[in-house]
This record gives C-alpha cells, structure tokens and sequence, in this order.
C-alpha cells in the first residue's frame, strides 16, 4: 500500500497502478504514477513549498509495516514538465519506488477534447477507472424562498452535488430559507458527453447529513 500526502493540501491512499493523463491546464497535478493507485489526480494551487510525499506500507488485515518514504519538491516538476524515475525510500534500509509526474495546463479549446479521449484510450490501466478528460468546476452561491419543512419550521438547507459515483457535500446553513453556501466543488470527468450532473437541494437533520428532498 502506498500514502501519497501534499504538505499542506491534501492526502491520498492508493494500492493499484494507474496513468492518469488529463488535460489539465494553468493547474499543476500529480498524474501517471506507474506503480501505485490513485483514484484521481491532485490539483495544487500553490506550488512554492509544496511536497508530495509518497509513504509505502506492507498491507496486512491487523496492522500495516512501514516500508519505507520518500518525498519530491513540486517545484521540480513544475520545472521539468515531466519527473520519469526511480526515488529512493528512505527510513528504511533498501527500496525504491517509480513515479511519473506530469505538469499539465488547462486547454480551453475544446475541439481538442477528441484529441485527449482518444489518447486517453490507449492509456493501459490496471484499474476499472479510466483516465480524466478534463476538470468540471461547480460554483455553488446562493437560493431563495425555499419551502418550508412540515411544521412551518425553517429547513437546513445542503446540496449535494454528484458526476456518476462522485458526490460533494455543500456545508449546511442551519435555519434558513435563504441559504448562501458559497462553496465550489470539483470533478475528474472522463467524457463531457457522457456524463451527467445531478444537484439535489436537501434539509439536513440535526444530527447529521441525511434528510427530506425539497
């Protein structure tokens, strides 16, 4: 098993190869890493000290044994466009791990998209998730005059917002008919085409997330 963590951003897991190849653009990712699974690829938003740190683990069912990190500066590959090579583990006495990072730039010329799919298809791919085609970013503001629940009682108003088996939580404003979330989400879609977005507007209970449609 392998624990990729982004210093002050984010962490992934992953346990299966996967090459990811999305046409990204203006925005750094992490993609195309031969060795281990990541379900989808990292966005960075601000590279000046950024680290991927990548940690590997011998998987067991009671506890997984250390086996060995090693980290990367984002800067370099902000630099090189490609990083294709071999890290040295360390905190361990021998290992070695393969990665291949690509830094790519959002292209806002669709007719390129064919393009990217079609390359996307020749992509070879251990895990049932093929690669992304591009990046769909969802700004969600604000609504209005929402109904109220039984009862006449202000609702507490999320969305949730899902592309296929993906769904984003927005925060919940408790107490209102007049939310204003002021969130954004986004979503690794494979085919623009094929693909579909659902928003559901929902009440939340008090003791957690779940609750009537409105």
């Amino acid at each position: 098993m392998v624990l990729f963590h982004l210093r002050s951003f984010s962490q992934l897991h992953g346990m299966m190869r996967v090459i990811l190849e999305p046409l990204i653009g203006d925005v750094p990712i992490v993609g195309a890493v031969t060795m281990f699974f990541i379900q989808r690829p990292v966005i960075v938003h601000e590279v000046p000290g950024q680290e991927l740190e990548v940690e590997v683990f011998d998987k067991d069912p009671d506890h997984d044994d250390f086996l060995g990190r090693t980290k990367l500066d984002l800067g370099i590959v902000k630099k090189s466009k490609i990083v294709d090579e071999w890290f040295t583990l360390v905190d361990t006495s021998t290992g070695r791990v393969h990665l291949k990072l690509e830094w790519l730039t959002l292209e806002a010329n669709t007719e390129r998209l064919e393009e990217v799919l079609k390359r996307n298809e020749s992509v070879v791919s251990k895990t049932a998730k093929p690669p992304s085609a591009a990046i769909l970013a969802v700004y969600l503001d604000k609504a209005e005059a929402l109904p109220l629940k039984k009862g006449n009682k202000d609702p507490n108003p999320i969305v949730q917002v899902s592309v296929e088996d993906v769904t984003r939580d927005s925060r919940i404003c408790w107490n209102t008919v007049n939310p204003q979330w002021e969130d954004a989400f986004t979503f690794f879609i494979k085919d623009p085409s094929k693909q579909d977005i659902s928003i559901q507007t929902l009440s939340a209970l008090s003791t957690g997330v779940n609750g009537a449609q409105m």
